[in-house]
């Protein structure tokens, strides 16, 4: 149950209204914005990273805006839920989705093309922006 609503809340994000005084519209360039799919899901073991081969690719495709809303969709259901995200900085994202909200780290490798977020320390999701080959990508 965790797992799905950690992945319905990366797809939903929206911004809080909260601004800080040392920013001026931060979420128009944020590396968050655009369409990402899941590609990867991985869990941690004896502290070494493992692929889990039962995840599902693209299971979950999310669109982030930068007015700090989102939406995200589940096996392409039909069916998208909303959200709202805010960066609150030092790599991490507060996600609110159906009434929940959760704070992760986030960490965007091969140019901001694949978003890695950080599951508790129990192991990642990989995020691809859609059209990006993640095999052209050999960083971790």
């Amino acid at each position: 149950m965790k797992r799905i609503l950690m992945i319905g809340l990366l797809a939903i994000f929206s911004l809080n209204a909260c601004s800080s005084d040392d920013s001026t519209d931060s979420s128009s360039n944020d590396p968050i914005l655009g369409i990402w799919g899941n590609f990867k899901d991985t869990y941690i073991d004896n502290g070494v990273e493992v692929i889990d081969e039962a995840y599902d690719p693209y299971y979950e495709v999310a669109t982030f805006n930068a007015d700090g809303t989102a939406s995200s969709e589940i096996n392409q259901s039909g069916f998208p839920i909303d959200a709202t995200w805010e960066n609150v900085g030092n790599g991490r994202y507060r996600i609110e989705v159906l009434g929940f909200t959760e704070t992760f780290s986030i960490e965007f490798i091969c140019d901001g093309n694949i978003m890695k977020m950080d599951e508790d320390g129990d192991g990642y999701i990989y995020y691809e922006k859609l059209g990006y080959d993640n095999e052209s990508c050999d960083e971790d």
